[in-house]
């Protein structure tokens, strides 16, 4: 890298004023693939743009480079003076979509989207694009109408635009159809590890978990530093009994992640409290804590490992902190209302399982909870009401449950 340096400085010694050499500069250090290179490679472009002012791939450089460097605001404005150079500039109006969608910023990115298929209607990323827009407004039908234009626009090879069919259809609950984009997905890049992963979710939902062990094994197998399969499996072979393995998988996938990853932490522990070390798994949380202490999921878990591992006061503790860090979080709300409930401190159950029915009132098991603690403490009607509720929102078990508890208040 230090020889290059020379050499590049050698080159502009010779040629002070050709602005397309600072342009193949920038490209050069750019494209180098080091972090370190990207302050050398802005350096170069802002170079290039001060000898030829009216030069718009030096802008659409600039932005290239302020987008590797994290500085979204310095890119789009790279991006808007490579457009006023040239306003059919497609690479420019494309990043600003993307900057634009990153923001939030909707009419922006779909004002880019309609300029880019009135200028090209033929060309599949264009509908692709329009899609990614239509999706993230939450229009599903017209996102899935773009996403499968590009595809026949395409030709059908088009393996980015099935597999964001397959996110498009698994969100509105067209699990079939997401199943079979993610399949032509993987069909047309068997790379495509992603692919394959969240295919496997797809089909965890559905049921078939031998199927989905599969598609998670598969796609380790493609790149065993494939970090969300690992989990996945994890989590799976974790819920299947298999601790021994689950443990494994998610270590690995601790190791090959290159920072530290709490919700993976947090799975391996239930993985590991599961295997029957409880005390192990709380003290990977309590470590986990101590490290993140502003992240709730992990107070929240350890609050829920210590209960199960009947340690009341430590878990009080633990979603106590939860409620500090977030007042309306309807688990530790809960979680408080079942130890409090366990200690006959009635008057604080009550309260804390209402206020978790007021974050979360479909929360049937929270409902029961509260029906149980108002018939202890007397109040009949309540518990009639309430078990009435949790009934006619739950399912078969919990609707048994609820009807035997509202016979038993009735009767009081």
């Amino acid at each position: 890298r230090d020889e290059a340096a020379r050499a590049f400085e050698l080159a502009v010694e010779r040629a002070p004023s050709l602005a397309e050499l600072r342009l193949r500069i920038g490209r050069a250090w750019l494209e180098s693939g080091d972090r370190r290179d990207i302050a050398r490679s802005i350096a170069a472009f802002e170079s290039a743009r001060l000898l030829a002012p009216d030069l718009a791939t030096a802008e659409s450089g600039l932005g290239r480079a302020y987008e590797k460097a994290n500085d979204d605001a310095s890119a789009e404005r790279a991006y808007e003076r490579c457009l006023a150079i040239d306003p059919g500039y497609v690479f420019a109006r494309r990043r600003l979509l993307r900057i634009a969608l990153s923001n939030r910023e909707f009419r922006r990115a779909e004002s880019h989207a309609t300029r880019l298929l009135t200028e090209d209607p033929s060309n599949p990323e264009h509908h692709f694009l329009a899609g990614l827009v239509a999706a993230r407004e939450g229009h599903v039908d017209d996102a899935r109408d773009r996403y499968l234009a590009a595809i026949e626009h395409a030709h059908g090879d088009y393996p980015e635009a099935f597999f964001n069919l397959g996110q498009l259809e698994n969100r509105a609950g067209r699990r079939a159809e997401a199943i079979a984009a993610y399949e032509r997905a993987f069909e047309l890049r068997p790379d495509y590890t992603q692919a394959l992963n969240n295919l496997g979710l797809v089909l965890e939902s559905e049921g078939r978990r031998d199927e989905a062990e599969r598609r998670y094994r598969a796609a380790i197998a493609i790149d065993a530093s494939y970090a969300p399969a690992l989990v996945n499996l994890g989590a799976l072979l974790s819920r299947a009994g298999r601790h021994g393995e689950a443990v494994a998988s998610l270590e690995a996938a601790l190791r090959v992640r290159r920072s530290a990853h709490p919700a993976t932490e947090i799975e391996l522990s239930r993985a590991i409290e599961r295997s029957g070390r409880a005390g192990e798994a709380c003290a990977l949380l309590d470590r986990l804590v101590a490290r993140e202490p502003r992240l709730a999921a992990a107070s929240l878990a350890l609050g829920a490992a210590r209960a199960r591992n009947h340690e009341p006061a430590l878990a009080r503790v633990a979603y106590e902190h939860v409620l500090a860090i977030d007042p309306e979080n309807a688990a530790a709300l809960r979680g408080l209302g079942a130890i409090e409930a366990e200690a006959a401190e009635l008057e604080r159950a009550r309260d804390h399982l209402r206020a978790s029915l007021d974050v979360d009132a479909a929360d049937s098991a929270a409902r029961l909870s509260l029906a149980d603690v108002l018939r202890r403490l007397g109040d009949a009607a309540g518990c009639v009401r309430e078990t009435t509720v949790a009934g006619a929102d739950a399912g078969a078990a919990t609707a048994s449950e609820a009807d035997a508890l509202r016979r038993r208040c009735a009767s009081r």
